[in-house]
C-alpha cells in the first residue's frame, strides 16, 4: 500500500492488501454491523467526556 497525502493506492494483487480494500470498500453486512458498533461506541464515549467535561 502507498500513502501519499493525497491517495492510497492498495497492490490488489497482495491478498493482504487486497482483503483490506475489500473489508475498506466493500464489506459485509456483519462487518458493516461490527463497523457501526465500534463508531456508535466511540461517539457514546466522546459525548460521555464532553458532558463531564462541561459539568466539572
Amino acid at each position: 500500500m502507498i500513502i501519499d497525502n493525497k491517495h492510497v493506492v492498495f497492490d490488489l494483487d497482495n491478498k493482504a492488501q487486497a482483503e483490506q480494500y475489500r473489508k475498506i470498500f466493500h464489506p459485509t453486512q456483519v462487518e458493516q454491523e461490527k463497523n457501526v458498533a465500534k463508531i456508535k461506541a466511540s461517539f457514546a464515549k466522546s459525548d460521555e467526556g464532553v458532558k463531564r467535561f462541561k459539568n466539572w
